[in-house]
């Protein structure tokens, strides 16, 4: 009844990959906006490659937001679908 092939098909496996990537596309977006604000500031960046940090977070963001990325989350746990759900 465990086995791999009958854990990957679960509904509950299944249902883990949306919230993942949505918890993930917001991670990338926060990782963006504060490297955006941080830029804005005015603050002295010396020694950091701010337009490099930026183009890599957009490209992130991009791959977690592809369709595709779905497809590299199979055959992990997922998220938890009820983290952060209020009663």
């Amino acid at each position: 009844m465990f086995t791999r092939e009958y854990l990957m098909a679960s509904d509950c496996i299944a249902s883990g990959c949306a919230p993942n990537r949505r918890a993930t596309v917001a991670l990338w977006t926060r990782h963006l906006r504060a490297i955006e604000a941080f830029r804005d500031s005015g603050a002295g960046f010396e020694g950091f490659d701010i337009e490099s940090r930026l183009a890599d977070s957009g490209a992130q963001l991009a791959r977690v937001s592809a369709p595709e990325y779905l497809s590299e989350l199979e055959g992990t746990l997922g998220a938890d679908p009820f983290c952060g759900a209020t009663k």
